[in-house]
């Protein structure tokens, strides 16, 4: 972690300091809307709006929830001037797995954002920041400006939900399987004339 006040710190020091938090910063604003190309927009604003405001910024051992402050009120903006987005296809990486493994771990992936994408927007957010950015829960109070124990109740909130939206996605899939594998077994009636 960078320990430079932020009278010492140039220009170039805080632009570094700011590309250094570039790929958890996307990584959150994807969580949240799962759109690269609004995922990239959302962080290049919260660029450009902590370059404008830097004198805001008294310690720069603070970037990192600063920075995330920032990005949940763009979101926020965001939505609150359009109120739906569309969804992209991700694009794949090349792995060293074998198609099975990497199928079956895609498709666990694919669940859980499903799963992330149905739980309501406090719940999204509280989870990205924690679970998937690992913000502590003071940061995360910080960034959301509310109470600790108001995180700690919707954080065990939103995981609640994430897991019981998990075990529905699960037993649907299961009946499916079940209905599928029935269809197949049962002979079927012919009619005859």
């Amino acid at each position: 972690m960078i320990q430079i006040s932020f009278k010492t710190a140039s220009k170039r020091t805080f632009k570094k300091a700011l590309e250094a938090h570039r790929p958890a910063l996307y990584k959150i604003a994807w969580s949240w809307c799962h759109d690269v190309t609004l995922a990239e927009d959302l962080v290049q604003d919260t660029y450009a709006r902590a370059l404008k405001n830097r004198s805001q910024l008294k310690d720069l051992t603070k970037l990192k929830p600063w920075l995330a402050r920032i990005l949940v009120n763009l979101h926020a903006d965001y939505f609150r001037a359009k109120k739906e987005y569309v969804e992209l296809e991700n694009k794949h990486l090349m792995s060293d797995l074998d198609p099975i493994t990497l199928a079956s771990r895609e498709e666990s992936i694919q669940l859980v954002r499903y799963a992330i994408s149905q739980l309501n927007d406090k719940q999204r957010k509280i989870i990205s920041l924690i679970d998937i950015a690992e913000f502590s829960y003071a940061e995360v109070a910080e960034i959301l400006d509310i109470p600790m124990g108001t995180v700690m109740s919707r954080i065990n909130r939103a995981r609640q939900a994430l897991k019981e939206q998990l075990e529905n996605i699960e037993r649907q899939q299961l009946e499916k399987q079940i209905e599928k594998k029935l269809s197949q077994t049962t002979p079927r009636l012919r009619r005859v004339k």
